[in-house]
């Protein structure tokens, strides 16, 4: 009786301990440069995994949203540096926009990740291994979590970058064109 007990014990940890590393986990997803380059990557590396969180003001109240719960980041206002103090996003850099796998959406104020700069994996295709790289966040308009998220579309008036889902340019109704990840 003892050995049923205990081995009910052993796999109920051992199950619970999986799930939980299995749900925790961020595969990668898309990057979207202020430039209009498009990054797709398999793994996020550094302040990007799934342990981390952002923080941010929002109605007032100082939040935390773990990377593991979030879909989608927009930094907005592209005309605008986002410049870094200790990690933190200065006020005029604009809103941190998040949204998380749920659909609820926050746009912080005062938002910061960890650091200044996140990781992602790349095939290198001269080495013939995969690589890391390293993006600074004053570098990024969206970045989109999820293992198939397809490439991206721009405006091919104004230069735009939307998701894949998108068909016409909600500013000016042209046809998104598709735009090659790198």
């Amino acid at each position: 009786m003892r050995r049923i007990v205990l081995l009910c014990l052993m796999a109920s940890f051992i199950l619970g301990i999986s799930s939980d590393v299995f749900s925790k986990a961020v595969v990668g997803g898309v990057i979207y440069k202020r430039n209009g380059a498009v990054i797709k990557t398999k793994k996020f590396t550094k302040t990007l995994e799934p342990s981390e969180a952002v923080s941010g003001d929002y109605k007032e109240n100082n939040i935390k949203i773990k990377i593991s719960d979030i879909k989608e980041v927009q930094l907005l206002t592209s005309d605008v540096a986002y410049t870094f103090d200790h990690s933190k996003l200065v006020k005029k850099s604009g809103d941190l926009v998040i949204i998380k796998r749920d659909g609820k959406q926050y746009t912080l104020k005062n938002a910061y990740f960890s650091t200044s700069h996140f990781g992602y994996e790349f095939f290198d295709e001269i080495n013939n291994r995969v690589s890391e790289n390293m993006v600074a966040f004053s570098e990024i308009s969206r970045i989109i979590f999820g293992e198939d998220v397809g490439t991206a579309k721009k405006c091919p008036k104004d230069g735009r970058i939307f998701p894949s889902d998108y068909i016409y340019c909600p500013y000016d109704k042209t046809e998104l064109i598709s735009v090659k990840p790198e």
